[in-house]
């Protein structure tokens, strides 16, 4: 939700293995973020953005050893 600054990602049936919580000092997309047991047993991670975002990419990576399945997503600002 650009309007209010906020990008939700539900990530179904997939546990958290960060910081449960992070501030951003000089980003420049993304102040802060937080992430909680989603409903469906998942997680949801909550970002705090600077200025309204887009997603401009995002995969999967193939899983290793030390974390386990893995995806990432891409942010520039929109506009």
């Amino acid at each position: 939700d650009n309007n209010e600054k906020l990008a939700l990602v539900e990530i179904p049936g997939a546990g958290w293995s960060a910081q449960d919580a992070k501030v951003f000092a000089n980003h420049p997309l993304v102040k802060a973020y937080s992430v909680q047991p989603a409903a469906n047993g998942g997680s949801m991670l909550a970002l705090e953005l600077q200025k309204p975002v887009k997603v401009v990419g995002s995969s999967a990576l193939k899983p290793n050893s030390q974390y386990g399945d893995r995806i990432y997503f891409d942010l520039a600002a929109a506009g």
